[in-house]
């Protein structure tokens, strides 16, 4: 046996020692060590290389969809809907656990701490425990709040996922917000605020919140609270820290025993488990939730915007880019013209070939990109545009972007520029991953829409017509209710602002 063991070792070594030989004799032939590109192209960074300039734009690409089933509704027994879908692409389930209740429905902060708070002790585990096992058996595990909802994703490998919503469903439906977590969570939302006030983009967000929904409106506070950007320093700050703690921690646990209940809980789970094995694990796993009654919680109102309000330029003294915020009030996500707002927001900013990129990064080459996102909520809806601008092209960049606002509003889409739009407004349901459906299917139902609207979604989209979303310009994109948030160097870009016959101008200085 050793003799045959000594022979294998020679065997490999000889092998090796071949193998080296052998790499150090080879040769290239003779063209691969003399090629050399026939043309020189030299091209700038983002311009496609062609002979001959384009004189029309290229062909959309044929699409073909596979569309999904319907996902299967049934109630568990302590009244929790559950959104159940099988899929067979990959050998993973998620679930996603959404309450119809954010950072509206508590005091600013409180309901974005809660979510960190609660991947600590629940009733049933310590942190400890619970991620050790989460992550002994490969599960993903993360929380995420808006205005509206608060959401737990747990996703992992099929034959794991029973084993992973045991440890996880406990802290969603019973946390018990101990002292360390809760000061974990609250050191980690002071260092995401503390974060914000360096960050022009969200400081830009932040403005124009207040600027579209004025306080005490809760959609005009960041969901995490305030960044401090726009607050004032006051006496006695630690001391009122302390106090803020304090207060945050009470509306922390109102929030828990008044609001996370059963009948504010839905679980969309999707993946490749059947549908009858993913009740049973939700039926087990989800079983203590509260069945209380909820406590009420105030109606989150629509604003009525106020005609003739100055644009903001929040100043960064010597900053090299503007960063621009424009935003409207927008649709309800149940509105009858959402989907036409989502056509004119996909086709108008979507990518670098949608029009707003065209006349401001293409054609005057001022910006990386121009995005424009339509959030559309249970109450209220938001339309915005953004882009970081160069600083000495600001004002004629805000001017472009007005006038191309302005012509959506007077000019039906082409064609082929609708059909662009519809594209890329698809949610392509058929190429999702079981975690990424499971979400749309949450949003969607958070939101106040059914699970039918979401399958026929594509379908609504495709039958959007131009008059439509022209339409839908008109009614939401008019200027007296448009808001303007452009955070730069105001020593730079406040007087071409003024020069562009815009004469309430206010600048605000952190």
């Amino acid at each position: 046996m050793t003799r045959t063991f000594a022979s294998l070792i020679s065997l490999a070594c000889a092998c090796a020692i071949s193998g080296c030989v052998s790499s150090r004799t080879f040769k290239f032939p003779p063209d691969a060590e003399t090629w050399r590109p026939p043309v020189e192209v030299r091209a700038s960074v983002g311009d496609a290389i062609d002979d001959e300039p384009r004189k029309s734009p290229p062909p959309l690409v044929a699409t073909r969809t596979r569309p999904i089933g319907m996902p299967v509704e049934v109630r568990l027994t302590n009244g929790i809907r559950a959104i159940l879908l099988q899929r067979r692409d990959f050998p993973a389930v998620s679930a996603v656990l959404t309450l119809d209740r954010g950072a509206a429905a508590s005091a600013p902060g409180a309901v974005a701490t809660y979510a960190r708070a609660m991947f600590g002790k629940s009733d049933e585990y310590d942190s400890g425990e619970a991620f050790s096992y989460l992550q002994f058996v490969g599960a993903f595990v993360g929380a995420s709040v808006d205005e509206e909802s608060m959401m737990m994703s747990v996703t992992a490998l099929s034959p794991f996922f029973g084993s992973a919503m045991s440890r996880a469903a406990p802290m969603f439906v019973a946390p018990s917000l101990d002292s360390d977590s809760v000061e974990w969570a609250h050191r980690a939302i002071q260092a995401r605020r503390a974060a914000a006030r360096e960050d022009p983009f969200l400081i830009a967000d932040e403005a124009l919140g207040r600027a579209l929904f004025p306080s005490p409106h809760p959609w005009g506070v960041p969901v995490d609270g305030e960044s401090s950007t726009f607050r004032r320093a006051k006496k006695g700050t630690e001391l009122r820290e302390r106090v803020e703690l304090r207060k945050l921690d009470e509306a922390m646990e109102r929030f828990r025993d008044g609001q996370v209940v059963a009948e504010r809980i839905t679980v969309v789970c999707v993946g490749d488990m059947p549908v009858d094995s993913m009740e049973r694990i939700l039926e087990r796993d989800l079983a203590k939730a509260p069945t209380r009654a909820s406590a009420p919680t105030p109606a989150i109102g629509a604003v009525t915007p106020r005609p003739g309000e100055p644009i903001l330029i929040v100043d960064r003294p010597g900053a090299p880019q503007s960063n621009l915020a424009i935003g409207w009030a927008g649709p309800r996500a149940t509105d009858d013209d959402v989907v036409p707002v989502e056509v004119l927001a996909a086709a108008t900013g979507s990518d670098l070939g949608s029009r707003l990129n065209v006349i401001v990064r293409r054609d005057y080459g001022a910006t990386y990109g121009v995005r424009t996102t339509v959030h559309a909520g249970r109450d209220i809806g938001t339309i915005t545009i953004r882009a970081a601008i160069e600083t000495d092209r600001t004002a004629e960049s805000v001017r472009r972007l007005l006038v191309e606002i302005e012509r959506t509003r007077a000019e039906e889409m082409t064609p082929d520029a609708l059909a662009s739009g519809k594209l890329k407004a698809h949610y392509a349901l058929e190429q999702g991953t079981a975690h990424g459906l499971a979400r749309l299917f949450a949003h969607a139902i958070a939101r106040g829409r059914s699970v039918a609207s979401v399958v026929k979604h594509d379908a609504d989209v495709e039958r959007v017509t131009a008059a439509e979303v022209r339409a839908a310009a008109n009614k939401y994109l008019w200027r007296d209710a448009m808001r303007l948030v452009i955070v730069g160097d105001a020593r730079r870009i406040a007087e071409p602002i003024r020069a562009l016959g815009i004469s309430d101008v206010v600048i605000y200085k952190p």
